[in-house]
């Protein structure tokens, strides 16, 4: 086994649909090392991941997977070219082609691997398990919620994770002993909803021009989910610029469509307004008061998500400098402490824990990653009453610093909710 001098840090974030990786440096700082689309795909004998993978699922939308996240736990098969995989084989393939490209030899390797806050046990040892079977020297396990916060000042931190798919929002209690208080989801609103909303933008500005497409046809198809893609790209030039043009070409059209942000803002208010809506029912089952605002996931770039929070909450949230890499890059530094907490206390939970009570550690040379035993119905739901689904995750923060402002105190219903719902720390 390697001395701990000898140990290298490489810390995976593998959400909805992207994945971020960060390795330590010799001087302690954590660096990215890869960002690519969450998307493997099978072509004969050949898998691939990351770009290689999302350019074929353009053509051969049949032979690629997205989202497995997502399906952790899911016993059911994918299906890609016509031959049978199951979710944890498929990841493993992500956490592979990741140490790859980062350059690292498992065996002297500390591998952490990040999770949505309200994943379960069954979820977690599978998890585990994945970088377990790649050789690593050991696999650790943190929340995205605790490794955006947990380097931040002591208090109670406000996670808004905007990822692609979903979003998450978490109250972590930051100490000596960091644990999650409260976590909801939003199981279908992500970054792919504001994604469709300039697609949309653009289908009805060309509708007139388009009538006579057959849908059908594999040209038509390639072509709109080219679309697609240019449609994302603009989403996220609309984060620093107040407009964006689409370049349109579909058979027997090619032109530009244009959007302002103003015109965006508009289009997904309803959705925003939602993950307001969510903050609050968060802060209510903590009831606790909010120190500071961290917003992580690639979502967290827009705007107007700043903006509205920022209103309702009475404080400023700070965009970092990429939001989208900042869950992997403070999950190594974390690890690198040697003080990876995980997810502890939540909003069911009558009695708090602390990071020291629940870290999760699976040594390589132990080959037991878990000792809870694994539900084959386990929804992975999100706690403090939210609905159950598979909350997931794209990485990535936008931290904010915090403020002389007293902290913002819970709704008045949350005092009356914390013995059934929720667990102050």
């Amino acid at each position: 086994m390697p001395s701990a001098a000898e140990i290298t840090t490489l810390s995976i974030d593998i959400g909805t649909t992207t994945v971020v990786a960060a390795r330590t440096t010799n001087d302690g700082t954590a660096e990215v090392v890869t960002q690519m689309p969450a998307t493997i795909a099978v072509q004969g004998d050949d898998v691939m991941t990351g770009d290689a993978a999302a350019a074929l699922a353009i053509t051969h939308p049949d032979q690629a997977a997205v989202q497995l996240i997502r399906r952790l736990g899911d016993s059911s098969p994918v299906i890609l070219d016509g031959r049978a995989f199951n979710i944890s084989e498929l990841l493993g393939r992500v956490v592979a082609a990741v140490a790859s490209q980062a350059a690292v030899e498992p065996a002297s390797t500390r591998l952490v691997l990040t999770h949505p806050a309200a994943w379960k046990d069954h979820r977690l040892a599978l998890l585990s398990s994945i970088g377990s079977a790649h050789g690593f020297a050991a696999v650790e396990l943190t929340s995205d919620a605790i490794a955006a916060a947990a380097d931040g000042p002591d208090g109670h931190a406000l996670v808004v994770d905007a990822g692609g798919g979903t979003v998450d929002v978490t109250v972590v209690a930051v100490s000596t002993g960091t644990a999650v208080v409260a976590t909801q989801s939003l199981e279908r609103l992500g970054g792919n909803d504001f994604d469709q909303a300039i697609f949309t933008h653009v289908m009805a500005s060309v509708d007139n021009m388009i009538a006579d497409l057959d849908r059908r046809d594999p040209a038509v198809r390639h072509a709109l989910m080219k679309l697609r893609t240019d449609c994302t790209a603009a989403k996220e030039r609309l984060s620093t610029d107040t407009d964006a043009t689409i370049h349109v070409v579909l058979p027997g059209l090619d032109t530009g469509v244009r959007i302002t942000r103003a015109e965006f803002e508009s289009a997904i208010r309803p959705q925003v307004e939602a993950i307001i809506t969510l903050v609050d029912r968060v802060i209510a089952a903590a009831g606790v008061g909010i120190d500071r605002i961290v917003t992580i996931g690639g979502s967290a770039s827009i705007p107007v998500l700043g903006e509205l929070l920022s209103g309702h909450l009475g404080q400023a949230v700070a965009a970092g400098a990429s939001p989208a890499t900042s869950v992997a890059r403070g999950a190594a530094t974390l690890a690198r402490r040697a003080t990876v907490p995980t997810e502890t206390a939540t909003a069911t939970t009558d009695t708090p824990t602390t990071a020291s009570d629940s870290t999760r550690n699976t040594s390589h040379e132990s080959g037991t990653p878990m000792n809870d035993a694994p539900s084959s119905n386990d929804p992975a739901a999100s706690t403090g009453g939210s609905p159950s689904g598979t909350p997931g995750s794209d990485g990535g923060a936008a931290s904010s610093t915090p403020t002389k402002r007293p902290p913002i105190a819970p709704p008045p219903a949350a005092a009356k909710k914390e013995t059934s719902a929720g667990a102050k720390v």
